[in-house]
This record gives structure tokens, C-alpha cells and sequence, in this order.
């Protein structure tokens, strides 16, 4: 299960452990230490630190929900991550280079026969936050990238 929040065109993902209502309750953040979300500052890297430093919940950039849903799952177990990357529409050339829309720490174990990633996989709850205006859109989005 998770909850989806539409507030201003922003969708937040929250994985839950038990069906719930869909809008957040005063307890869900109350004394707890988070990343606020902030443009172009929410990378991996900078949301790994904000972990290491005591967060408790870390949100991801804003991604918008259409070109998250044009996007293939990619998973590198030696670098213990999970990349959303751009794959071009039909018809379309490949592009120039790689591009990335999202990355996440690996959080699910790997494939029977698979090595363990090298690095630690996160402790705290990652808010995947998704631009839309369309809801119908934004859950496709959020369920496309719900196993991280």
C-alpha cells in the first residue's frame, strides 16, 4: 500500500505498512528530522548525506510524472542503485548520451545468485515527489517506481 497526497500539483509516495486515509495526519511528521524537499538539491548524494547527518525521511527532486513514465529501471548492484533512465519514443533515435531521471539506493535484495551491493542499503523513508497535473498520471508514475 502507499498514500498519495495531491497538494499543489506535488504528489508525495509514502510506503505503508497498513492501508490508511489519504491525507497525511499531524503525526506523520511530528518531531521527526527530514530533508525538506528543494529544487535541484535532492540528489542521491546529497540525500545520503542528509541521512548520515541524522534525517529521518529524505525527499527526492521534483520529477515530472510523463517523463518519469518514459523512463526504463536500470539496477547496478556494485554501485547499490536503481536508475530510472530516459529511453527514447518509437521512432526517435537514441539519444546523445544517458540521461538519468531518477536514482535511489538499492532497498530490495538482489536476484537469487546476486551479489549483496557494496554500500549500506538506506535506513529512512525516501519521498518520491512528483510534479503532475494530472492525478491519473502521477499514480502511473508513483506505481512505475513504487519498488524503490
Amino acid at each position: 500500500f502507499f498514500r498519495v497526497s495531491v497538494v499543489t500539483a506535488v504528489v508525495f509516495i509514502f510506503p505503508l505498512s497498513k492501508p490508511t486515509s489519504l491525507m497525511p495526519g499531524p503525526g506523520d511528521y511530528a518531531g521527526k528530522v527530514m530533508l525538506a524537499p528543494m529544487v535541484r538539491v535532492g540528489t542521491l548524494a546529497f540525500r545520503a548525506l542528509a541521512e548520515a547527518y541524522g534525517a529521518e525521511m529524505v525527499y527526492t527532486e521534483e520529477i515530472i510524472d510523463r517523463k518519469l513514465l518514459q523512463t526504463a529501471r536500470e539496477v547496478d548492484l556494485e554501485k547499490g542503485i536503481v536508475e530510472y533512465v530516459l529511453v527514447p519514443k518509437p521512432g526517435e533515435p537514441p539519444p546523445a548520451r544517458r540521461t538519468v531521471v531518477l536514482n535511489a539506493p538499492l532497498r530490495s535484495s538482489p536476484p537469487a545468485g546476486e551479489p549483496e551491493p557494496q554500500h549500506p542499503r538506506p535506513r529512512v523513508p525516501l519521498i518520491l515527489q512528483i510534479g503532475t497535473n494530472s492525478p491519473e498520471t502521477a499514480v502511473a508514475a508513483a506505481r512505475h517506481a513504487q519498488a524503490d
